[in-house]
């Protein structure tokens, strides 16, 4: 059995489901890939980034006001996100509007969470791998045009789009699982 996964109402992936392997579908053709594959076996495209950015980054589509939840403490965004590994390694972000997620590389600025001395490089984590930005309308999320790809609760994240990121939610970049918490 296969289960679409489906993100803002377009299709991002499928998984197959039982005794079978892992697959994704590409975003161009829609052939199906073993989960991890970089570029399809059909049409070529590099599937982590087969939608084309124009360059700028897509801002988010906040929710209609009316289907907003009535209490102004749920609309806030959290003053505190904590990002932890399985290892129980906790990353605390506070402070600021926006925060990167990769590892060290030569001649860059070191990201706000560098991954390198967790086998970061080794595992497929980019440079500038993900955003995590945090504005007054909630937390959001904006893979950066990673080369292994990011997973968000299960679903690949299209590059260059924000999406929003609740408390315990799950990001995979390349190998490594981190777990959100809001405080």
């Amino acid at each position: 059995m296969r289960v679409m996964g489906v993100l803002d109402g377009f299709p991002k992936f499928t998984i197959g489901v039982g005794g079978g392997a892992a697959v994704i579908k590409c975003q161009h053709c829609l052939a199906e890939m073993d989960n991890g594959a970089i570029f399809c076996d059909f049409c070529g495209r590099e599937l982590s980034a087969s939608v084309q950015s124009s360059g700028q980054t897509a801002q988010p589509v906040f929710p209609n006001a009316a289907a907003a939840p009535a209490s102004p403490e749920a609309e806030r965004a959290p003053s505190v996100i904590v990002l932890r590994l399985a290892t129980g390694q906790r990353f605390t972000l506070r402070g600021k509007p926006d925060y990167t997620i990769g590892r060290i590389g030569l001649g860059r600025e070191r990201p706000d969470v560098d991954l390198a001395q967790w086998y970061g490089y080794e595992v497929g984590v980019s440079r500038e791998h993900v955003m995590i930005h945090v504005r007054q309308e909630g937390v959001f999320i904006e893979d950066m045009g990673s080369r292994n790809e990011t997973i968000h609760n299960n679903f690949r994240l299209m590059e260059r789009q924000w999406y929003p990121l609740k408390d315990g939610d799950e990001i995979r970049l390349g190998g490594i699982v981190l777990t959100v918490e809001f405080q």
